[in-house]
């Protein structure tokens, strides 16, 4: 079944589902007129966010997916490109070691996110949100911030010990 306003009544603008993308929406403009008026002869992509934190030197570039999506065929074949690339930043001592390509399963809430690292090595399947690791909120702030995962679990150790 198709939504019956598909663009808006006051600009006439394409409207997509932000929580529920179909495969024939894309959440930019660029990207809808790629997947539009392109033969589908290469991938293309977006990223959802990339964060930089220049205290830490922490890059994360980060593909968000609801809990029910897959990770695209376009995906699996671009983001361990990306991987490697920020792995040679760490190995150039440009970004921290935490830095990297994550998918990160999760709701609007963001009360709790399953987040799974991209890697390049065959042997670890990054696209299954089974093999993703469950973080709550006090992790994931830190996480999508741009801050230290060890530093906030250290803090959160030390919170909890009796004094």
């Amino acid at each position: 079944m198709k939504c019956p306003h598909a663009s808006c009544v006051e600009c006439g603008g394409k409207l997509v589902h932000q929580d529920s993308k179909k495969s024939d929406e894309s959440s930019s403009a660029l990207g809808q007129h790629v997947h539009d008026s392109y033969p589908t002869t290469f991938y293309f992509m977006d990223i959802d966010a990339a964060i930089y934190k220049r205290a830490t030197r922490i890059l994360r570039i980060v593909e968000h997916k609801n809990p029910d999506q897959a990770v695209r065929p376009s995906q699996r074949a671009v983001l361990p490109m990306l991987s490697l690339a920020v792995q040679g930043m760490v190995q150039a001592n440009l970004v921290h070691p935490e830095s990297g390509v994550f998918v990160l399963w999760s709701e609007g809430s963001f009360d709790t996110a399953c987040v799974s690292r991209v890697t390049h090595d065959g042997n670890l399947d990054w696209t299954d949100k089974a093999n993703a690791v469950q973080i709550e909120a006090n992790l994931l702030q830190p996480f999508l911030t741009g801050q230290s995962l060890l530093d906030s679990v250290v803090r959160q150790i030390q919170a909890s010990a009796p004094q």
